[in-house]
């Protein structure tokens, strides 16, 4: 008996392949363009997919939105209010001080 062994260190088949190299590998079956540009397929997979979402959810999609534009106005107008709320008290006080010199004057 004897205790030498034969053949290399490194392993025959391939171990620890990962998932974007066994796509990768699938698209290299297919053809080169695939291989070199595999990513845009599945950029465009996922964007029907999306696409398709989308369609399906719609009316929910809109309604947040219709709900999400209401509260942006009702803060915008909100802003606008206390911007232009020294404005009118200023607007008010000469205003009134305009009264009171008429009110002196007759």
């Amino acid at each position: 008996m004897d205790n030498k062994q034969t053949g290399s260190r490194d392993p025959v088949n391939p171990q620890g392949i990962g998932l974007w190299e066994m796509i990768k590998d699938f698209f290299k079956t297919i053809g080169n363009w695939f291989a070199d540009n595999w990513h845009w397929v599945v950029i465009v997979i996922v964007g029907v997919v999306l696409l398709i979402l989308c369609i399906m959810f719609a009316p929910t999609i809109f309604l947040c939105l219709k709900v999400l534009l209401k509260a942006f106005a009702w803060l915008f107008k909100g802003l606008w209010w206390l911007i232009c709320l020294p404005f009118k008290g200023i607007a008010a006080l000469v205003n009134k001080i305009k009264e009171r010199k008429a009110e002196k004057a007759a």
